[in-house]
């Protein structure tokens, strides 16, 4: 596609200078093009491969992708490297700041590496761009419980359970909420 448009957009010469020129305005063009469709092809890998799981590999081919760095950061926290999972949320947020699970999973990973303060910061501003993440609602729930805030806990609570997340574990929250 990239080589058909630049042979498109590149005007016929009408004079011995002008092939010269023509060529190297060419050859400019069709390697610009050509450029231009390996990075997208690139990017359609990394997405692939954060499909396929394999997100470190992902953040090395599509280094710009806020969303491969989000799944390096989640699965570094599901493997117990809270380190590489902060690193990575930070690499996301700064290409993405408005991302949702790498905001949580910094939060997360600072609360696990006893930066309390800022991964609570994280957490609760958050909070407005992860309302349809269960783990950050999940989260939101237990901070309620913790601070003595019934009514916010049970909100959150709800709102899992009528996404039929984490049913199981948060019946009997809900039952001691209420009474």
């Amino acid at each position: 596609f990239g080589v058909m448009l630049g042979f498109l957009t590149v005007p016929r010469p009408e004079c011995a200078s002008d092939v010269v020129e023509g060529k190297a305005r060419s050859m400019l063009v069709i390697g610009s093009a050509v450029g231009l469709a390996a990075l997208c092809g690139a990017a359609m890998l990394g997405e692939a491969l954060v499909r396929a799981g394999q997100p470190v590999v992902a953040t090395a081919l599509a280094p710009w992708s806020a969303s491969a760095w989000e799944a390096r950061a989640l699965d570094s926290q599901v493997k117990g490297d809270l380190v590489d999972a902060r690193d990575a949320a930070a690499r996301a947020i700064a290409i993405s700041p408005l991302n949702a699970g790498a905001v949580r999973a910094h939060g997360m990973a600072d609360l696990e590496l006893g930066v309390a303060e800022r991964g609570v910061g994280l957490l609760l501003n958050g909070a407005a761009l992860g309302w349809r993440d269960g783990l950050h609602q999940l989260w939101l729930a237990e901070a309620a419980i913790a601070a003595g805030n019934a009514g916010v806990a049970a909100e959150r609570i709800d709102a899992l359970l009528r996404r039929n997340l984490f049913s199981a574990e948060l019946i009997g929250q809900m039952r001691a909420l209420l009474d």
